[in-house]
């Protein structure tokens, strides 16, 4: 015998806690935070070669702290319904993807074999989420809470 919706004790909200393309829009974001470490580890390697390692690192530790606020107060914005959020993380992932981008071929040219396989794994979680902030998934993940606050707004300025 099958139930009917209205027989269950408790309603079904999954749809509204996870929307369609929820788990896009997670695996974008967390695949972009390896790649935002590694962008920066590359060009500290480029850049603070001859520094002491104390300032190597609190500069390496205040850059990935900028780069990781970026990315989850933009994702953050998604989520509440900000429009003009979503090409600004596309902007922000494909400055990143650049980035890695020229700090591996300045690292070839110099002949910096260390870090060419930390670049290429950076590169390879870049893409990755490069594919999912494309995909319809996400796409339909940001229009539902468009819609979602845009409702919620509206409701707001009524009362």
């Amino acid at each position: 015998m099958k139930k009917d919706k209205s027989d269950l004790i408790v309603p079904d909200y999954t749809r509204a806690i996870f929307p369609k393309g929820w788990a896009h829009f997670l695996g974008a974001v967390m695949s972009m935070m390896p790649a935002l470490v590694l962008v920066f580890m590359s060009f500290s390697t480029l850049f603070l070669e001859g520094q002491n390692v104390s300032v190597r690192a609190g500069v390496i530790l205040g850059g990935i702290l900028l780069l990781a606020v970026m990315l989850s107060h933009s994702t953050f914005l998604l989520t509440r319904g900000k429009r003009w959020a979503r090409p600004f993380v596309r902007w922000y992932h494909n400055a990143c993807i650049l980035l890695l981008l020229l700090g591996l071929v300045i690292q070839f040219f110099q002949g910096n074999q260390s870090q060419h396989y930390p670049g290429l794994v950076g590169l390879t979680f870049a893409l990755v989420s490069f594919a999912l902030y494309r995909s319809n998934g996400f796409a339909l993940f940001c229009d539902h809470y468009c819609e979602l606050w845009e409702d919620y707004r509206q409701r707001q300025k009524s009362v």
